[in-house]
């Protein structure tokens, strides 16, 4: 019997309860929780070890000494539950903690990035709660002791605890496994490429009309080759599908032979969607691989390309190219580079540049899929569905220039898989449908309107908003796609309508007469209001994107 003169025992000392409906080993309930927090984080850090070594070997050995010790105080805890163990863990976790805010801030001080901000993941921020559910726990724990034995803990309740903890980390686990896990700030969502080198463009180095169109760039310039690769296209309606990638391999040339990149980018004109300006800045990084990001906030004013939005707006696009080529179309890396631009819309425009190389760059000359890393077979909906919701929106602007091939250029089957993108995305994938169909139809109105009447009603005049601005971008002028919006049925032609006013704005937001002739076009009082407040002639300004 226990008289008041009697040395409590502490929490190492407790005995073990003789009933056989609870569990209480040395430290009770709260040295199991703790342990399996501690074992849960450890094992989040040992699943993501071997992407860390591939990345840089530093970064691994770090991950693999980091979740080895939570483990090993899992056990030490349960053991040994004492105020210097517990005050360890805590101290331990709040370095570990510290270190993982510092990374997504301002970013770590070495490796191949240093002093670039991570992406945070669902499997790191959950490891993170383990971590500071460890710290809060251990500060209460020491700020007020337990002053009689450990209490009791129910096996039912403890299996619960361990049952969630279990699942949220296996969940986690398996999710980063499927979705490729992001390092570095900058991340890789990639599937394995198999150790084969891939192109930007689809266009084979000893193609005979790219070596004809080099030939052009030599002696003429940029200019020269656009012009024959024009002449071309007018003539062979394969070339016209393929002439955007043709131009991002003549304009590498091009970049190759001027005597600066300001030169090769001031010299080229946007025909054929900009890719001459696209091509330019695949040649710029290149030939500058220790960019930072704040070189990448300023090149288009280095470039000269701050003198009209439309030129702004095809370096911005541009950078989008090159970064991911740059980062061999590890999609998070050149996104998170975007990110380093000053406003949204800059940053958008870099985004549609990045969607749109690994477009490319996931097909060959024919369209079918190449073994990339940029697309799933089996998942018509990836990389929209495994990234930020940030990054989602222009995603899937050109989510459809995946899908179409992986479906035979289906256009019913494509219109299926938009209505199942959800509810934010439906829309913006029909609008990818515009575009892309406007591609196919080799920018013919009349057949691109036709097949825009596929799918869903009520995304339809999303599907005409798309295929109006490819239209128009395509041929530099309104009046084709004026043409096509004329014949759009009534409930498809407020959307076709503003997108012109867009596109007008895009190409003349320094011509106010030159924008109110052309929305003059759109004929009916209503449309031509339309298109005047897209076109910022009266309301509320509207940035065009993609």
């Amino acid at each position: 019997m226990q008289t008041a003169e009697s040395p409590r025992r502490t929490e190492s000392q407790a005995p073990a309860s003789s009933k056989g409906s609870s569990w209480r080993p040395r430290g009770g309930a709260f040295a199991v929780q703790l342990a399996v927090l501690s074992a849960a984080a450890g094992a989040i850090h040992l699943s993501v070890a071997a992407p860390h070594f591939d990345y840089f070997w530093l970064h691994g050995t770090f991950f693999v000494a980091l979740g080895l010790a939570q483990v090993a105080w899992a056990g030490l805890v349960l053991a040994a539950p004492t105020k210097l163990v517990y005050a360890a863990g805590a101290l331990g976790n709040g370095l570990i903690i510290g270190t993982w805010v510092l990374s997504r801030t301002a970013g770590v001080p070495f490796g191949p990035e240093p002093w670039v901000p991570e992406h945070i993941g669902v499997i790191d921020a959950m490891a993170t709660a383990f971590e500071v559910l460890i710290v809060g726990a251990v500060f209460f724990r020491l700020r007020k002791p337990q002053t009689g034995p450990p209490r009791e803990l129910s096996f039912g309740r403890l299996a619960a605890f361990g049952a969630i903890v279990l699942a949220l980390t296996a969940g986690g686990i398996v999710k980063d496994g499927l979705t490729g896990h992001v390092h570095g700030g900058l991340g890789e969502l990639s599937l394995s490429a198999g150790g084969h080198a891939h192109s930007g463009s689809p266009i084979p180095a000893d193609d005979p009309l790219l070596l004809e169109l080099e030939g052009a760039v030599r002696d003429g310039g940029a200019i020269a080759g656009m012009d024959l690769l024009e002449e071309r296209a007018a003539g062979d309606e394969n070339v016209q599908r393929l002439a955007h990638q043709y131009v991002h391999s003549l304009a590498r040339f091009h970049y190759d032979i001027s005597p600066d990149a300001a030169t090769a980018f001031t010299t080229c004109d946007e025909r054929f969607e900009g890719g001459c300006y696209h091509g330019v800045l695949q040649g710029y990084f290149d030939d500058n691989p220790g960019f930072t990001g704040p070189d990448v906030a300023n090149i288009c004013g280095e470039l000269g390309a701050e003198a009209n939005l439309d030129l702004k707006w095809q370096c911005l696009h541009g950078l989008g190219h090159g970064l991911t080529l740059n980062f061999d179309h590890n999609l998070l890396r050149p996104l998170r580079y975007c990110d380093f631009l000053a406003v949204e819309w800059d940053q958008r425009a870099c985004y549609g540049g990045v969607f749109m190389e690994n477009v490319i760059w996931s097909q060959n000359v024919k369209g079918d899929q190449a073994t990339g890393e940029g697309v799933i077979e089996e998942d018509l909906h990836y990389p929209c569905n495994a990234i930020d919701d940030k990054y989602a929106t222009d995603c899937w602007l050109m989510q459809t220039s995946t899908i179409l091939p992986l479906v035979n250029w289906d256009f019913e089957a494509a219109f299926a898989s938009c209505d199942e993108a959800g509810k934010a995305y439906v829309a913006l994938c029909y609008d990818s449908m515009g575009r892309d169909i406007a591609g196919y139809t080799v920018h013919d109105p009349a057949t691109t309107g036709s097949h825009c009447l596929g799918g869903q009603k009520a995304f339809q005049g999303s599907c005409f908003s798309g295929a109006a601005k490819q239209i128009v971008d395509y041929y530099g002028g309104t009046d084709e796609a004026f043409q096509m919006c004329a014949s759009a049925p009534e409930h498809a032609l407020q959307l076709c309508y503003q997108a012109m006013g867009e596109m007008i704005y895009f190409y003349w937001s320094d011509d106010q007469a030159r924008r109110k002739q052309e929305c003059l076009k759109s004929g009916d009082k209503e449309w031509v209001r339309i298109c005047e407040y897209a076109a910022q002639l009266r309301g509320v300004r509207v940035i065009p994107i993609e």
